[in-house]
């Protein structure tokens, strides 16, 4: 089962290893110091975004980083995230248009391409965030899908993160080689 906060439900998902929804901080604590490192991803955006972004509004002088899928960045949203110009989205994508709809659903692809563009139109700051697997290392550090995103959708910054085989259902076949992490430091 997962939490409620994320609205999609994607294989290998690192959402998925953490069965226990009582054990992560909901919008209502994570404007209090954690007793503890927190073990998940802050909320995505979702049906009760506005609780985060309450939150983020409650704490101006904080820079948020918020890692979402994108499918939630409506017009209203990217205007209110422009007003608030407190919180940087990191959208996830797993390559390009087909890896990305392949592992996530048909037309994913385009609604990140979608919320990238409403973003840009408010001049809200945002990145994205790559699981790097065997399968996408060549393709996410290929010059034509670094100047899709940096140069003609805008992003700001990139996050790359190394597939772990964690969740219910692992797949051991989708780590790096052992001589692919050489190239992400090229």
């Amino acid at each position: 089962m997962l939490h409620p906060f994320f609205n999609l439900r994607c294989s290998d998902c690192y959402a998925e290893a953490h069965p226990r929804p009582g054990s992560r901080r909901g919008p209502r604590t994570l404007g209090r110091p954690a007793r503890r490192p927190l073990r998940r991803p802050p909320p995505p955006l979702q049906e009760r975004r506005d609780d985060v972004l309450d939150l983020v509004a409650r704490h101006r002088r904080f820079l948020y980083l918020l890692f979402t899928n994108g499918t939630l960045i409506t017009l209203d949203v990217a205007q209110r995230l422009g007003k608030l110009g407190n919180l940087t989205p990191a959208i996830s994508v797993e390559g390009g248009e087909e890896i990305t709809d392949r592992r996530r659903g048909n037309g994913r692809f385009r609604g990140i391409q979608q919320a990238m563009t409403y973003l840009r139109a408010h001049g809200v700051p945002f990145g994205i965030s790559l699981t790097v697997t065997w399968d996408n290392v060549g393709e996410v550090l290929s010059d034509p899908f670094l100047d899709l995103f940096f140069e003609e959708e805008g992003a700001f910054y990139g996050i790359l993160l190394r597939y772990l085989p964690i969740g219910r259902r692992p797949d051991l076949n989708r780590m790096l080689t052992p001589a692919q992490p050489v190239e992400l430091w090229r």
